[in-house]
């Protein structure tokens, strides 16, 4: 016999055709029903074997479509389902014309039996079903399709309590790292910098330069670690803090920005100019941070260059703003940019450039959870330009 196979998922057709063929039978296979159709238009199999629950026409239609086509009408068609399992679910499918309905998985015996039988035994169908009879099989139909939307957003909806819950609990656990990172984790490297630094002032005489300089180190590498102990918090909550959103003005916030870091609009070194910046909505807390972080990116990359000049604009015209920070410094290789934005990620060497690698994974999340993006293009040796957008809400 040669069968056709109708299921959306691959595996369930490649189990099933194994099935078949280590009993002799031939197997043609489709994904859905509009596709078997499409094949029954070409050719005739001795069965039909489908799946029910499938994208653009499920197995409820197909049967209704064979049981009305004159030349398909006597094709016998088993329904072969694990969504659709129960007592009306089955009812339906012989009301709209299936010759049998097996539930999913079955063993290979039940299904060679089933075909052994349909094709010594047809099950006899009326020359033409009655108008009353053919509405009765829709409306079946139609109904076992509303009971397994609702069977499914009963799930979907219990799924999604459970996953809340879940997030709820990581959120907690969190919650309790960071404390524990906070205090736990500070304690020991606040004890090796104060008691190297002790030793350092009581005993330096006595020490060799040696030993001097690897207690420096000590000290150094505790103060390190405490930063991007700070600064792993401050990523972390930022994927809690609740957005502020309202109307602001980004110049106003560069300006905050600019003076919490120490510079002014007027600086000769490094040179800043502010250019027309465009009203947003978004968090004026949030929007500082991405501000300082980026703005104080900009002056350590351009330490070192004699005419050090730092741009703050903005682009986009009528359409969303594209807002911009770009240095002359240092620069960067951009078949690196893909590493820019992640934690510890650093492109210049420690030794070279201060920072930990957290500052623009943190401007990434600002704009990412603003419905924004981030980017940058650079050059090195040339400077760099970092641009972001937030989502337009006005």
């Amino acid at each position: 016999m040669e069968i056709l196979i109708v299921d959306d998922d691959a595996i369930c057709r490649k189990l099933l055709r194994a099935m078949l063929q280590t009993e002799n039978h031939a197997v043609v296979e489709a994904a859905d029903g509009a596709e078997a159709l499409k094949i029954l238009q070409r050719r005739k199999p001795d069965a039909v074997i489908s799946d029910i629950l499938m994208p653009t026409m499920d197995g409820y239609r197909l049967c209704y479509e064979i049981r009305t086509s004159k030349k398909l009408k006597d094709l016998p068609f088993i329904a072969y389902s694990a969504t659709y399992t129960s007592p009306s679910d089955e009812q339906a499918a012989l009301h709209l014309g299936a010759d049998k309905f097996i539930r999913k998985p079955a063993p290979l015996e039940v299904i060679v039996e089933a075909l052994r039988e349909l094709k010594t035994k047809p099950r006899p169908r009326p020359a033409r079903r009655a108008p009353l009879e053919e509405l009765k099989g829709m409306k079946e139909y139609s109904e076992a399709l509303v009971r397994k939307l609702e069977e499914k957003n009963a799930e979907l909806e219990q799924r999604v309590d459970e996953r809340t819950a879940q997030l709820a609990a990581a959120n907690k656990e969190l919650e309790a790292f960071s404390y524990s990172v906070a205090h736990d984790l500070r304690a020991p490297l606040r004890a090796m910098d104060g008691f190297s630094s002790i030793v350092l002032q009581q005993h330096a005489a006595q020490l060799p330069p040696e030993a001097q300089h690897q207690l420096y180190l000590i000290r150094d590498n505790a103060q390190q670690m405490g930063h991007m102990i700070d600064d792993l918090l401050a990523f972390s909550r930022l994927g809690r803090q609740p957005l502020q959103r309202r109307p602001v003005e980004p110049r106003e916030i560069v300006r905050e920005a600019l003076a919490h870091l120490g510079q002014a609009p007027d600086n000769e070194r490094p040179r800043i100019s502010v250019g027309d910046l465009r009203s947003c909505h978004a968090d004026p807390a949030l929007l500082k941070q991405v501000y300082v972080n980026l703005i104080s990116n900009a002056i350590k990359y351009t330490s070192k260059c004699e005419a050090a000049h730092i741009e703050i604009g903005c682009l986009g015209g009528n359409g969303a703003p594209t807002y911009f920070v770009r240095d002359n410094g240092v620069g960067f290789d951009m078949k690196y940019a893909g590493k820019l934005f992640g934690v510890f990620q650093r492109l210049h060497r420690a030794e070279e450039y201060e920072g930990t690698g957290v500052g623009l994974a943190i401007v990434r999340r600002v704009v990412h959870r603003h419905g924004g993006r981030v980017w940058a293009e650079a050059e090195a040796g040339r400077g760099a330009t970092f641009y972001f957008t937030l989502e337009n809400r006005r």
